[in-house]
């Protein structure tokens, strides 16, 4: 019988591969710096102050395509 892993309960991290896991964690790592120290603020403030420079922060990290 499979172990119960909680980070990944699906086990979904089986279907991913290890540049997949790396740009996770990367992306992660990213939102930890950038976002979650200030979620609950924009919140209730109704929003981010400077998306641009958030935007910018995703665009590093090749999130964001040209289109």
């Amino acid at each position: 019988m499979p172990v119960f892993d909680a980070p990944d309960p699906p086990s979904l991290d089986d279907l991913l591969t290890a540049e997949e896991i790396a740009a996770r964690g990367s992306v992660r790592s990213m939102l930890t710096e950038h976002v979650q120290p200030h979620v609950a603020q924009w919140f209730e403030a109704g929003g981010a102050p400077h998306p641009r420079e958030l935007f910018a922060e995703f665009g590093k990290l090749g999130l964001l395509l040209e289109g």
